[in-house]
């Protein structure tokens, strides 16, 4: 679970250069607050907000090249056929490629009739990825501001597929009355676009791994041969799109009008929508034949059909919680404390496709399709309510021995008559390893 300035949020909807902190809350007491939804622990992160003092402005960036580091390595031709040739000795069938073939491979005069592509090197290209970020600065003790963007344009490694991202962010801190009631904002947001193959790049890297190496991908006078779809559709324009825009904006006050209590209300919006198309064009495929005599025999492969879809996807949510604090400190090593807050939280999504077959022209437009063919998914909006009621806490430190000591108790809730109570026990880390009471002996 990933906690963004105290609402539930991704990692996705945070530049790195704009996180000042964060913090991995691994255990059950520390975690308890968030429910199951902790289960694997929190994650909290706080962002920069503005510091007082003159404009001050920051620029970082970078350029790099990137490719695939490590991939397996692929047979050759004639160490396929050879190796082919021996599985079917093993197994007592008849030999599927004769000396003479061989040899026209182990030549390599012929590549044009006698292929032995490494498909690793034939797709895998090297891709350029930059990014920019910009930061102001500035303020008064009374109002501090802090403004970042950022932009990112990463190419893929597979050529035809690549990621282009805008995000900002702008953090406002304000106080009043002497610092006892202070004002925060946070607006964020990010527009980006992927970019990928018609069907995906796994149907791609999967024949990477699987093709023989004599496969011929595309011939001189016709086209692309039938294992190779994704390149015919991304030559005749194929693609798959999904263009995504977020905006989020939280509004917190903290009141604090004597030292031992202390008010504090927020609230958040989040709203994502998910632009998705699908094209895959008209396009012809070739197949290549040989007979037993060694003749090829060139024929088309009609079996692909061409489609268009759209999809629609807006999700977002409205929340907002309020806790108050009061606490009374004994001398220095007692403490207790008494809060009540209340959490809620509304969600909505809405799902849209539809889709055509059987293009007319090659055009990316639902238009272009086949009405006949025209298929339509709605999902149903979704609205969820949740309200965390009002508790109630008691916290009391004891120091023992040098030691601290804390114990929570969580007195019923006082909303709708959920009741329910828990206790929570915290020692120090390495607790086993230190000497609790005086007078014991030491270890070994």
């Amino acid at each position: 679970m990933v906690i963004i300035d105290g609402f539930k949020s991704s990692f996705d909807k945070v530049d790195p250069k704009d996180i000042e902190s964060m913090t991995v809350l691994k255990d059950a007491a520390s975690a308890a607050i968030y429910g199951n939804k902790a289960a694997n622990g929190v994650i909290l992160i706080t962002t920069k907000k503005g510091r007082s003092g003159k404009l001050t402005m920051e620029y970082n960036g970078y350029l790099a090249i990137q490719k695939v580091s490590r991939y397996p390595k692929l047979l050759g031709a004639v160490d396929y056929m050879e190796l082919h040739n021996e599985a079917s000795d093993n197994s007592g069938k008849q030999r599927s490629y004769s000396e003479e073939w061989i040899d026209n491979f182990r030549r390599g005069d012929d590549p044009a009739n006698y292929p032995d592509r490494n498909w690793a090197d034939f797709y895998f290209k090297p891709a350029v990825q930059h990014n920019h970020y910009i930061k102001m600065n500035g303020g008064t003790d009374q109002l501090a501001y802090s403004l970042s963007l950022g932009y990112m344009d990463q190419g893929g490694v597979l050529e035809g597929t690549g990621y282009e991202r805008f995000n900002f962010r702008s953090n406002t801190n304000s106080s009043f009355w002497n610092d006892k009631l202070k004002i925060a904002t946070n607006i964020s947001g990010y527009a980006g676009n992927k970019l990928d193959h018609p069907y995906g790049t796994g149907y791609t890297l999967y024949r990477i791994a699987q093709m023989s190496p004599m496969v011929n991908a595309k011939m001189e006078g016709y086209g692309w041969t039938s294992w190779f779809q994704n390149d015919a559709l991304r030559e005749a324009g194929g693609k798959e799109t999904t263009d995504t825009k977020n905006f989020n904006g939280n509004l917190n006050l903290i009141l604090q009008p004597i030292s031992q209590l202390k008010i504090e209300a927020a609230i958040s919006y989040d709203r994502t929508t998910e632009l998705g198309e699908l094209y895959a064009p008209n396009i012809t495929l070739y197949t290549i034949e040989t007979g037993l005599n060694g003749e090829q025999t060139i024929g088309k492969n009609n079996t692909f059909e061409s489609e268009i879809r759209q999809s629609t996807y807006n999700y977002g949510s409205l929340s907002s919680y309020a806790t108050i604090n009061y606490w009374i400190n004994v001398k220095e090593d007692h403490h207790f404390k008494v809060l009540g807050g209340a959490q809620q939280g509304k969600w909505d999504n809405k799902y849209y496709r539809t889709e055509r077959k059987r293009l007319t022209t090659n055009i990316p437009s639902l238009e272009a399709g086949d009405p006949s063919t025209q298929k339509t998914i709605i999902g149903v909006p979704k609205r969820l309510l949740y309200l965390f009621s009002g508790a109630l806490a008691m916290t009391l430190k004891i120091n023992i021995c040098l030691k601290q000591m804390s114990a929570m108790m969580v007195l019923p809730n006082l909303l709708r008559g959920r009741n329910g109570a828990f206790s929570l026990l915290s020692l120090p880390d390495g607790v086993s390893e230190k000497r609790i009471l005086s007078g014991l002996p030491s270890p070994g």
